[in-house]
């Protein structure tokens, strides 16, 4: 059972991802085509329709999930009930979609793409359920295949129509590709499993199902409108074009978050066995997560910094030069979301998703009224400034449940962190000045000069980074070597 459980830890987390890498990629030549203001649309109808694809899923599938695991003989039930209800929100979301688009003043081509991007919606909506069942049957790699080949049905229609120039809408015909691939794909797999597809309408099933989703609805709510709010608001209070330029810096940063997601991918099962076994260990797990993503976060975050007008510059064009101010603001959010994986990763191993739930809930309304206030006052910036608050807001208050769960930390803890951070800030300084020299004689112009001058940049600052952790005794192969092993062992075996 325990090989089972990593095989599909890892068959999943791999695909996820190795989706981001990709999609980041495919985003990054989009923007390089299509220039700042299609940019602009683009996103804001993925996001619009992102946003109320929420009501399209309100927890079906983690109920889906939870209970077909529990009642595999009942699995056909449970699937027919939850695609009923999913096809009436899904139907519902979509005809509210619609109508909103109206009042708010959009132009016809952004409320057709709206209108694209919400079939997307309800296309996912129904492949999800079908991974679901595969889900709480412990089988995830047709899960990890379907999203892998979708994205690359995505990229190869994508990168197609940007080089035969076509028409903004054909970006969202590529994105079908691959949510049409899917939904046939887990439809397929799942009748092969000689489950029955078929609609249910059951009124004990219906009301087990309004009863178990409130808790998964709303973390799911939170999490997706705290995730795309601020593009929309940003569309609204502004325009498309700002939407644009303030979606370079949030795929950039977001696309970093792979780093986190793969490690509480082996974090969580770890710390769920501590927490029952051994709490010195469990402990001793959280103290080394939060250090280990502090030595990847802080020098990311300063590194970006210094990086992001070359960056910009160089690798979208000159014509997102405005999206540098909140990258470079943006860019510190990453710390903050970095270091709430192990926190969150604690709170759902140790029974305290009630706490992690209300974080988020608490969080996405921060950030709404933070986005009302700064967005009108400093634009983008102000987008980025609320991010950032935000993601700092859901840390502090997760953090706040630890040390009933762990203790109180020593001081020899907080002392390391903060070694890290003046690391990371002397580091940061270094390679601003480092830059500032090497770019008087050495300008870097074209593919070619601009990749070796990144690289420089980030040799340099790489090995000045590590030489200041190795004189101020922050790291040490032994500790690398001793947290890594943690790892390695299986637990459910030694506990045997």
């Amino acid at each position: 059972m325990t090989a089972k459980i990593a095989k599909n830890t890892f068959f999943l987390t791999s695909a996820y991802i190795g989706q981001k890498i990709f999609s980041f990629i495919y985003f990054s030549l989009i923007a390089r085509f299509v220039g700042v203001e299609n940019v602009g649309l683009y996103v804001t109808a993925l996001s619009f329709s992102s946003l109320f694809s929420i009501f399209a899923d309100l927890g079906l599938t983690q109920v889906l999930i939870r209970e077909g695991a529990r009642e595999k003989i009942k699995i056909d039930i449970w699937l027919g009930q939850v695609i009923f209800l999913k096809i009436f929100l899904a139907v519902f979301a979509y005809v509210f979609l619609i109508l909103i688009t109206y009042p708010l003043g959009y132009s016809g081509e952004l409320r057709f793409l709206i209108f694209l991007s919400g079939i997307l919606m309800i296309l996912d909506s129904l492949s999800l359920a079908f991974y679901g069942v595969l889900r709480s049957l412990q089988n995830l790699f047709y899960e990890s295949f379907g999203v892998i080949v979708g994205q690359i049905l995505t990229i190869i229609a994508g990168v197609i129509a940007l080089v035969l120039k076509q028409p903004i809408y054909f970006l969202l015909v590529a994105l079908g590709a691959g949510s049409f691939f899917n939904f046939i794909f887990s439809l397929t797999i799942v009748s092969r499993l000689n489950i029955k597809i078929k609609l249910i309408w059951h009124k004990d099933y219906f009301k087990k199902i309004v009863k178990l989703t409130l808790p998964f609805s709303l973390a799911g709510i939170s999490t997706k409108i705290y995730s795309y709010i601020d593009a929309v608001l940003i569309s609204i209070l502004i325009n498309t074009k700002s939407v644009g330029f303030y979606s370079i810096p949030n795929k950039v940063v977001f696309a970093f978050q792979f780093i986190p997601m793969a490690f509480a991918a082996s974090l969580y099962p770890a710390m769920s066995h501590s927490f029952i076994s051994n709490k010195e260990r469990l402990k001793y797990l959280f103290e080394k997560a939060v250090i280990y993503l502090s030595l990847i976060a802080f020098p990311l975050a300063f590194g970006v910094y210094v990086l992001s007008d070359v960056f910009i510059n160089k690798v979208y064009g000159l014509t997102y030069s405005s999206s540098i101010p909140a990258l470079k603001i943006l860019v510190f959010g990453l710390v903050f979301a970095f270091l709430d994986f192990p926190v969150g990763s604690l709170l759902n191993a140790c029974n305290r998703q009630a706490w992690q739930t209300t974080a988020m809930v608490l969080t996405m309304c921060l950030n709404i009224i933070l986005n009302l206030i700064l967005i009108p006052i400093w634009e983008i910036k102000g987008a980025a400034l609320a991010a950032v608050a935000s993601n700092s807001f859901l840390l502090f208050f997760g953090y706040s449940a630890v040390p009933q769960i762990v203790g109180m930390h020593k001081k020899s803890y907080w002392f390391t962190i903060l070694k890290i951070f003046l690391s990371s800030l002397l580091m940061g300084v270094t390679v601003n000045y480092f830059k500032i020299w090497l770019i008087n004689i050495f300008t870097p112009t074209g593919f070619v000069k601009t990749l070796i001058f990144l690289g420089l940049l980030i040799t340099f600052g790489g090995l000045f980074y590590l030489f200041l952790l190795w004189i101020t005794k922050i790291l040490s192969k032994k500790e690398v070597d001793e947290f890594l092993s943690i790892f390695r062992k299986n637990y459910y075996e030694e506990s045997k």
